[in-house]
């Protein structure tokens, strides 16, 4: 029995894989092992998640992950319930709809979807573009449930995604456009098919079968689960879950048409799914068993461990009778002499919680491993007293340098690092380098690479010059105004935010900024006045996403504020008049290293009527503002002005407009104490008055502007493929700060 406490729950999913493969790699079965939890389904999800990216099998029981927990189940229940909606006449829920798009039944491109729905715009009087797309996947699923064609009968491909609603005139479409326009008719044409079934009165196992069956989702899941690697894992538990929502349909298929969907579909998002008794019984598991406390009685490993060994979660918060939590009860019972009404309840409460533990505890035959984050951070916990009650000693878990390698990635990464140390002895770095070309040509029977990361041709910044003759490809780099930026800044976070794609996920703030800037979109290419923004904000407020409700009011009361200051700002007189609003920017610039490709949207332009020079207007939303001084070095608004002087916009402001330069115009943010009802607006002079900012001196050697020498450092980062981590504002909300090397110490192995 050993006790275990990390630092941060990485950390403790970490050291619980090493050690379910030390015991398998000493002859346990996997399926004579198990990871045992005090709370369900959500944090046992995380676990089977991180353990089957450690390189460990698990087997989890159907009561403790739910089944419409997994997205690729709530993404066909999803479309099964637009087909009950439409098979019963209904209207189709717009959000629900577009919510399929870009998944695995209509895998359209973000790109191909923003082309097309321009497109669409011209000409329209539509809200904005998703009530087209919308309206494109409704038409064609009414199609295809009212004809004989179905899903089985796409229309010819001079038709396809649009009919009558896309417009005959204008250039012709992108392939990207095409392919978006193609997978949101055959979204259509699937969902239409599946509720003329359901229509007929067919079984709920063909209606599911039929949206499954409907696209190429099963060859492309196919695929990604045979060519092993990253993706390999995440498709076999997507197919095990869908063949686990195929076995519950089937328990329902005596019931057909709407009434067996509907209460598929209840049972599903109710999450009464039973746990699959017969492969929880079955002796061929191959598994570790994840599973919760209330579920081991009766049942026996040979090795089992405990996780989150926490004050809180074991014990846990109480939600039954009382006042008093189970934090308040001391390991005898004692309590403060007051809400004594409630001393009972909550000593039985630690008393339960005690022997549910023990239980847990007691289903090992040959070894236990419990384990608790209690590190100083936020992630940390005060252990649980039920730990002091085993009689073993915790003890600090293994640090980094103390861990060896336990999967064959983790021994490629060593054995990089031992080739690579120039402090090492040439026979030793010989010899691991020798060893990680043995491990590179090792294939599988079907030829697949058994060890993937040995592969050289893989590594960063390894790869070298092509060996082709003659002229070399220039550089070219595609950054976005705001990229350029970050970029400039800070190598390393653009790199994992852009080219990796492990950027924070968006929360309720960015879509509040999201919220108003389609507020003041609107407002010009709708006419729509402050009450009618203001209306629109309420009736959209729901989807924000704020969970706490005195922050949701707080910001929905600062929405309407910076509503009510946009328009002051706008209706006042300015001189100006308004040119364009939402103005896709898509420019190259060509340097003496290569080419920059400048992409992005301008909030809104506009053109001074006395001279005719043109001003870029950039809204924003947050909570601080900068200098004077930061606003005249603004990288996005430079950006932005070179290309609208370039001619980006010439559409709007002819081939080469004067300019009158830009502004930060700060919603959120009062002008002052004089004026609160207008923003704070910081401007950025002409760049090409004012090539440099002020106090900032061109660079020997450097371009025309201060945005050509951003530019030429940037794109050569992405030439060379340097990605260096810069100390600097970034860093206090930069999501990758905890493996940053300016930040964490170095790794002494």
């Amino acid at each position: 029995m050993s006790v275990l406490l990390h630092p941060t729950g990485a950390a403790q999913l970490d050291a619980v894989a090493r050690w379910l493969r030390a015991r398998h790699a000493h002859g346990a079965a996997w399926s004579d092992m198990a990871v045992v939890g005090r709370a369900g389904r959500g944090q046992l999800a995380l676990v089977a998640r991180a353990l089957t990216g450690l390189g460990v099998p698990v087997d989890v029981d159907g009561d403790d992950i739910a089944l419409g927990e997994q997205p690729c189940v709530r993404h066909l229940v999803g479309a099964a319930e637009c087909c009950l909606a439409l098979s019963s006449g209904d209207p189709l829920d717009p959000a629900r709809v577009l919510a399929l798009v870009g998944g695995p039944l209509c895998p359209a491109e973000p790109r191909g979807l923003r082309r097309l729905g321009r497109r669409l715009r011209r000409g329209s009087d539509a809200p904005d573009v998703d009530a087209l797309l919308f309206e494109l996947v409704r038409r064609r699923a009414v199609e295809a449930m009212t004809s004989d064609r179905g899903a089985g009968a796409p229309r010819d491909g001079r038709d396809r995604g649009g009919g009558a609603a896309a417009p005959s005139t204008g250039p012709a479409r992108s392939d990207d456009e095409a392919a978006a326009a193609a997978a949101l008719d055959l979204l259509g044409a699937v969902l239409g098919g599946a509720a003329r079934r359901v229509r007929r009165g067919v079984g709920v196992y063909e209606v599911l079968w039929s949206l499954w069956q409907g696209t190429d989702w099963p060859e492309r899941l196919r695929e990604e689960a045979l060519a092993g690697g990253e993706g390999s894992a995440a498709a076999h538990r997507d197919l095990d879950a869908l063949c686990a929502l195929f076995d519950l349909a089937a328990r329902h298929d005596d019931l057909g048409g709407g009434k067996g969907l509907r209460t598929l579909v209840a049972e599903i998002a109710g999450q009464e799914i039973s746990g699959d008794q017969a492969r929880e019984s079955d002796p061929r598991g191959r598994g570790v068993q994840v599973i919760t406390a209330h579920r081991v009685r009766g049942r026996q490993w040979s090795h089992v461990a405990l996780v989150d060994l926490v004050e809180g979660e074991w014990p846990g918060r109480r939600g039954g009778e009382g006042l008093l939590s189970a934090e308040a009860i001391g390991a005898d019972g004692d309590t403060a002499p007051t809400d004594r009404d409630g001393l009972e309840a909550a000593i039985e409460w630690v008393r339960r919680e005690r022997r549910l533990f023990a239980l847990a505890a007691s289903r090992a035959t040959r070894s236990l491993l419990v384990t608790a984050v209690a590190g100083e951070g936020s992630e940390g916990g005060e252990p649980s007293r039920f730990i002091a009650e085993l009689g073993v000693e915790p003890r600090p878990g293994p640090t980094p340098a103390e861990r060896r390698a336990s999967t064959l990635d983790e021994l490629v990464g060593e054995l990089r690092r031992t080739a690579l140390d120039p402090s090492g002895s040439p026979a030793l770095r010989r010899a691991a380098a020798e060893r990680i070309a043995a491990l590179a040509v090792l294939r599988s029977r079907r030829g697949r690479r058994l060890v993937p990361a040995a592969d050289a041709s893989t590594w960063w910044g390894v790869g070298g010059l092509s060996g082709r003759t003659g002229a070399q490809r220039r550089p070219e780099l595609t950054v976005s105004a705001t990229g350029l930026e970050k970029l400039s800044r800070c190598p390393r976070r653009w790199f994992l935010d852009s080219r990796v794609g492990a950027q924070e996920a968006a929360g309720p703030q960015a879509a509040v900024g999201t919220l108003v800037h389609a507020m003041a979109e609107n407002s010009m290419r709708l006419g729509w006045g402050a009450a009618e923004q203001h209306d629109r904000v309420d009736a959209s407020w729901g989807a924000v996403g704020y969970e706490v409700e005195w922050r949701s009011e707080a910001e929905r009361e600062a929405a309407h504020a910076m509503i009510d200051r946009l328009d002051a700002w706008s209706t006042a007189d300015r001189g100006r008049e308004v040119v364009g609003v939402e103005v896709p920017v898509r420019h190259r610039f060509e340097l003496p290293g290569g080419t920059v490709v400048l992409r992005g949207t301008i909030d809104r332009l506009e053109r001074e009527s006395a001279t005719g020079r043109i001003h870029v207007v950039d809204f924003k939303t947050g909570r601080r503002a900068p200098t004077r001084g930061q606003a005249q070095a603004h990288l996005q608004l430079g950006a932005y002005q070179l290309a609208v002087a370039e001619g980006a916009c010439s559409e709007l402001t002819g081939p080469r407009p004067r300019l009158g330069g830009a502004e930060l115009v700060h919603l959120r943010i009062p002008q002052g104490a004089r004026a609160p009802g207008l923003p704070k607006v910081l401007a950025q002079p002409d760049i090409g008055d004012h090539p440099y900012p002020p106090r900032v001196e061109p660079r020997p050697g450097g371009g025309p502007t201060w945005v050509h020498d951003v530019m030429a450092e940037a794109l050569g980062h992405a030439a060379d493929g340097d990605w260096t981590a810069v100390e600097g504002e970034l860093c206090r909300t930069c999501p990758h700060r905890g493996g940053c090397p300016v930040w964490t110490p170095e790794d002494p192995r």
